[in-house]
């Protein structure tokens, strides 16, 4: 086979007039093809001159930027004996390929970790290899972390066997590389993923060695991005790399998270798929482009990092992490914002541990747990304890409503009287009587009625079915919801309720302007009824387990919350404190406000102490187990003052150094945990490797671990493994908040 090579302009496909490339095989074929030079380079000029291709555009999406001039691409004749075999593609000289983990990290922030391996594969349109590069690299940043170990299996042991060259001397081997590609023509860099991940450590890497791409390979293009956009015949059930080799090879990806065998993995991805193939161009982006945000990223890290510093506490919003298909950056990995501990952390003595029991604990308050006032509330069945626990609500809901309605009525016969003296003092001389309106009776509204107006709203809001209303032995659900509330109520004393109901005095509602003014401000009363009521009847006993909910709200509200996580994905967002043993609320609150970054403390100290306070629980040697979200040194340092003990799962920022896993107990198996001690807080941090790292902190639990649970282990099946009893104690005591949020049983009776 003969090849003839001229440089030309375009990085775009253009047809050539067959009379050049008839001309053009007629030289080859007459022995002239090892002189190419300036006969056949003269033609292909003119015949890209001619369909004036001199700077197509190669992207529709970056449409101010033009494709290089006539030297950026290498025209390709092949000849396979016949006149008909001559065929010509104008085509980008080099695909440099990478993948998914091409570049293989120590951990999950670009800013941070290391690239310790990497592989390049040039190639041309046709798919055909003509250079490979890789390398494992040094690690010189912070260790490899056990979630990025457990992806590629690298550590730093196999570097040191393996001779990996340094950081500066690999990177120096991919610009050089990369370079002698570019010197040919217009190379672009291929990853998938690599928008969020592989280009992101990609510059960083380079822009810590101060090191630079050629100006020829100032493109790349995101495989991962193009399969998402693309309109596929068979759409995949997702688009990791592993699947699209499947349906590209009909073979399983071998190797995977090796960085040449996931770079030569994408090669076959990018050249079998046509319909990637031919939506390319489209989605080429701009290096500099890329940079240039990349540094407006990573100034706003650094400068949201600053304030995270310096501000001590801040807000503590709930996180919704979405793990996607693909990992992104991890730049906001392991920001330590908790306040520093006093004393130092260290392993139990021989002999030495911590061995207690909230319930041992709360019996030295000498404050007896469960019903209050026994003699008048131990003949009461269920519904009415329920309606006289739901009596100081009632007469909030009362009394408000009815203020309101005086309120309401008399400010319309105001309002009417002003608009007839308006009337009488533009028309002097005419006649105009007062002649009030004259609505419809109101008649202050009862407690009883208060309670059939909210028993129609329950009874109407519960669907039945067919059978499982007529095996309900309930009268009410064997009853139509508007024939039921026809014979207690009538429409227009319904509607009258509907329209005053009220639980606040809205003329001492503050202002907006007014530094006092609170959006919760109309629930407040009702809440501080309902949680003097339930504390009045009934002691929650030792343990008090803290955690939010979102109450489903779809209307207007300036504190509005959206949480994924959750049963309801919208609404207002509350924090409910619950007894465990059995599930009892004792105290409930509204978020209705950002927690200021100056308050000195985490918003979730302030939640836990403000609902404890609420609910006169503090200084009775109680036991309180929140999850991570409150979790701090700092919370169980308050409640500490208050006489109140404290456990629960910390996050991984406010974990201390001391008690973290080392890189070797990381690679312990399953089950494995370790106990610190702090003699000035009187409390220890128990870790324990599930299936992730897990801490919790504590001064109520015990440090002994002598539970088991049953775990399923790829390739082995459920087995048994060791785990802390604080675990077991925080797994079983934070089911009071989630049976609250999974109750939705209504019991409903006859009023």
């Amino acid at each position: 086979m003969v090849h003839a090579e001229a440089k030309v302009i375009t990085a775009a496909r253009v047809p050539i007039p067959e009379m050049a490339l008839g001309r053009a095989a007629e030289l080859v074929r007459r022995g002239r093809a090892d002189e190419p030079g300036e006969q056949v380079q003269g033609m292909l000029h003119a015949a890209a001159a001619a369909h004036q291709a001199e700077e197509p555009v190669l992207s529709t999406r970056l449409r101010s930027w033009k494709a290089p001039s006539l030297a950026g691409c290498f025209w390709t004749l092949r000849y396979d004996g016949s006149d008909a075999g001559w065929f010509g593609s104008l085509e980008w000289q080099c695909f440099l390929l990478t993948a998914t983990r091409c570049v293989q990290m120590s951990g999950s922030g670009s800013s941070k970790y290391r690239i310790i391996q990497y592989a390049l594969v040039a190639m041309d349109e046709s798919g055909t290899e003509f250079g490979t590069l890789s390398s494992l690299v040094q690690n010189d940043g912070p260790p490899i972390t056990a979630h990025a170990y457990n992806v590629h299996h690298i550590d730093s042991r196999m570097l040191d066997s393996e001779g990996a060259p340094s950081q500066a001397d690999a990177f120096r081997r991919l610009v050089a590389f990369v370079a002698e590609q570019a010197r040919h023509g217009t190379t672009v860099l291929v990853a998938h993923n690599g928008y969020s991940c592989d280009f992101k450590f990609l510059y960083s890497t380079l822009a810590r060695l101060q090191l630079q791409l050629p100006a020829n390979a100032m493109h790349f293009v995101d495989t991962l991005r193009v399969a998402r956009a693309v309109a596929w015949e068979s759409r995949p059930s997702n688009f990791r790399l592993g699947t699209l080799y499947k349906l590209a090879t009909g073979r399983e990806l071998r190797s995977a998270h090796d960085a040449f065998a996931d770079t030569r993995a994408l090669a076959a991805v990018f050249v079998r798929h046509k319909v990637l193939w031919d939506a390319r161009l489209a989605h080429v982006h701009s290096w500099q482009a890329f940079v240039q945000r990349e540094q407006v990223r990573l100034a706003a890290l650094q400068q949201a990092t600053a304030v995270v510093g310096d501000r001590g506490y801040l807000d503590d919003s709930e996180r919704d992490d979405d793990d996607g298909d693909e990992a992104g950056d991890g730049d906001e990995e392991r920001k330590v914002d908790d306040v520093p501990a006093r004393g130092t952390w260290r392993a139990f003595g021989e002999g030495q541990g911590m061995n207690r029991n909230p319930a041992e604990l709360f019996k030295s308050s000498n404050t007896p747990a469960g019903v209050k006032h026994c003699a008048r509330m131990k003949h009461l069945g269920a519904w009415a304890s329920f309606l006289e626990l739901m009596k100081p609500v009632l007469d909030v809901l009362v009394e408000e409503t009815n203020r309101y309605a005086l309120q309401k009525r008399a400010a319309a016969r105001i309002k009417e009287f002003c608009a007839w003296t308006v009337e009488r003092a533009k028309r002097p001389f005419a006649d105009i009587p007062y002649t009030p309106s004259r609505p419809r009776a109101w008649w202050p509204v009862k407690r009883h009625e208060m309670k059939v107006f909210i028993a129609i709203i329950l009874r109407c809001a519960i669907k039945s079915t067919g059978p499982q209303a007529m095996s309900d032995d309930s009268p009410i659900l064997r009853v139509a919801p508007s024939v039921w509330a026809r014979s207690h109520m009538s429409r227009f004393r319904f509607e009258q309720i509907k329209r005053y109901l009220h639980a606040s005095d809205s003329q001492h509602q503050p202002r907006r302007s007014d530094p006092s003014y609170d959006a919760g401000y109309k629930l407040r009363r009702l809440f501080a009824a309902a949680v003097y009521s339930w504390n009045k009847h009934y002691d929650p006993g030792p343990v008090i387990s803290i955690d939010e909910t979102l109450l489903s709200f779809k209307g207007r509200f300036a504190h509005r919350t959206t949480i994924r996580t959750k049963r309801h994905k919208t609404g207002v967002k509350l924090y409910v404190a619950s007894g465990v043993r059995p599930n009892y609320v004792v105290a409930v609150d509204v978020k209705c406000a950002a927690h200021p970054r100056d308050a000195g403390q985490f918003e979730g100290t302030k939640v836990v102490m403000k609902l404890m306070k609420k609910a006169n629980l503090l200084n009775q040697h109680r036991t309180v187990c929140t999850d991570n979200w409150y979790t701090s040194t700092e919370l169980l340092g308050a409640l500490k003052e208050e006489q109140t003990y404290f456990y629960g799962i910390l996050r991984s920022t406010r974990v201390p150094d001391a008690a973290r896993f080392t890189s070797e107990e990381r690679r312990q198996p399953r089950g494995f945990s370790k106990t610190r001690y702090n003699e000035a807080l009187d409390a220890m941090v128990v870790g324990w490797m599930d299936n992730k790292e897990l801490y919790c902190l504590s001064n109520a639990t015990s440090s002994r671990c002598d539970h088991q649970v049953r775990r399923r282990v790829k390739g082995v099946g459920r087995v048994l493994i060791q785990a802390p009893d604080t675990f077991k104690e925080y797994n079983f005591d934070m089911r009071g908040i989630d049976w609250v949020r999974g109750s939705a049983t209504v019991a409903l009776t006859e009023c």
